[in-house]
């Protein structure tokens, strides 16, 4: 089966070679939801081929049949935010390669590395951005079609999905003893495309601003597209996710146009007052407030959050022993070094306490520099500003969530789209100098 595998892989960089655009937008449409759920084309024990596998095979294929590599790969290689992703990739490779070295050549680099290349190649143009906002966009609703479905039928889509990749075993699956765990407040929790709540609803809150900003050209699918997405996010009871999304409407309103403003409250009061209308939606609303919610306003006073801080202190008190190298990879971190044996643990802090304190710092740039690169290009673009404000308000979500779990599944779609807006940037000043 690994020579299949192989097989595969290689197909997958033929089509690209001789496909390249319709490949390019397959992966932008398919490698972030098929990839969610750990879909496996080859279902090797040894080397399955995954989606991401796939996606960086595509990747591969399109850098070859571009006539302009050097150019490309040298605006991308421009962007401050990028060099500081491509610094934080090599880094935590390094340290990482002590004690995962297979895992961190054949999955963590490719993994990282393909979207780079897909949306540096790809997107081009506004409308190409633009596309591609819409397209994830529309991943949001699906995954919000399959949490309703999931919440009320049992079919857990993640769990097909995962289903093909044979080193995937029950434990990893939101099935039996393992979904029964996890209930909040009384009620089932769903777990979603990526087979986990907090990660599923991570990627949500990443995705709602776009959403938002599709409504805004689109009112009546928009309205109803926020709506499912606003269940699905109360069906999860991922508690950070809820927050940072309301951040998120707020922070549109405040920066964008007034006019954003009126439809951004618009859509939330609407929302607010036709959900709790609902019997069901008001019971659950307030059931979850008292039994979830309340911990986090009790702060460290409740001993669920307090267990949850005290994990940050621990972690960095271990940092002073390894400042500048490290320990190894996130599964040492997490499963030798951790006493609690658990993945609770912000992003940044997990790659400090990992790779030391400059892999920590590379990753803290390159996030929060998309955030605030975005704005400052949305800033010097007359006629698209208001366009850049929601996608810079996505990217502070996907960025803001990190900073309270490891949940980075959203990653992929995040750094398509940052690279997107600066190739689309950067090309657009070249063409017309600085006056943009």
């Amino acid at each position: 089966m690994g020579f299949l595998s192989l097989i595969g892989f290689f197909i997958f960089l033929a089509l690209a070679y001789n496909y390249p655009r319709k490949m390019g937008w397959a992966v932008i449409i398919l490698a972030p939801i098929l990839g969610a759920g750990q879909f496996t084309f080859v279902p090797s024990t040894a080397f399955p081929l995954t989606t991401y596998r796939a996606a960086f095979a595509v990747s591969l294929g399109i850098l070859m049949a571009a006539r302009d590599i050097r150019p490309t790969l040298k605006r991308i290689w421009s962007s401050k935010a990028i060099k500081a992703l491509l610094l934080f990739i090599v880094l935590y490779g390094l340290s990482a390669l002590r004690d995962r070295p297979v895992n961190t050549i054949v999955t963590f680099v490719p993994t990282w590395i393909f979207p780079l290349l897909i949306a540096g190649f790809m997107v081009r143009r506004t409308e190409d951005l633009k596309l591609m906002t819409k397209i994830f966009a529309f991943q949001a609703v699906i995954i919000g079609l399959f949490i309703i479905i999931e919440y009320y039928s049992g079919f857990n889509i993640s769990v097909l999905l995962k289903q093909t990749n044979p080193n995937l075993g029950e434990r990893s699956l939101w099935i039996g003893s393992v979904a029964e765990g996890y209930q909040r407040s009384g009620y089932y929790r769903a777990s979603g495309i990526d087979g986990h709540p907090v990660f599923t609803g991570y990627r949500l809150a990443f995705l709602f601003p776009l959403v938002l900003w599709y409504a805004k050209d689109h009112r009546s699918a928009g309205v109803v597209y926020s709506g499912l997405i606003f269940l699905s996010l109360l069906l999860l009871q991922t508690r950070t996710a809820i927050i940072v999304t309301a951040i998120a409407i707020l922070m549109v309103s405040i920066l964008g146009k007034k006019k954003n403003m009126v439809i951004s409250f618009g859509i939330l009061i609407g929302l607010v007052l036709v959900g709790i209308q609902i019997p069901f939606i008001r019971q659950f609303i307030i059931d979850f407030w008292y039994a979830s919610f309340e911990q986090v306003t009790l702060g460290i006073e409740n001993r669920a959050m307090a267990e949850r801080f005290y994990r940050i202190p621990f972690a960095l008190e271990a940092l002073r022993d390894h400042l500048f190298i490290g320990f190894g990879s996130r599964n040492y971190v997490l499963y030798q070094v951790m006493p609690a044996h658990s993945n609770d643990l912000p992003a940044p802090i997990l790659y400090l306490v990992s790779g030391g304190i400059f892999t920590g710092l590379a990753w803290i740039s390159a996030f929060v520099g998309m955030i605030i690169g975005t704005w400052d290009m949305g800033r010097k673009t007359n006629e698209h500003t208001t366009f850049y404000v929601f996608l810079g308000v996505a990217l502070f979500a996907g960025t803001s969530v990190m900073f309270v779990n490891m949940a980075e599944n959203h990653i992929i779609p995040m750094i398509m789209l940052y690279t997107g807006v600066y190739n689309v940037y950067s090309i657009k000043r070249r063409e017309q100098g600085s006056n943009i």
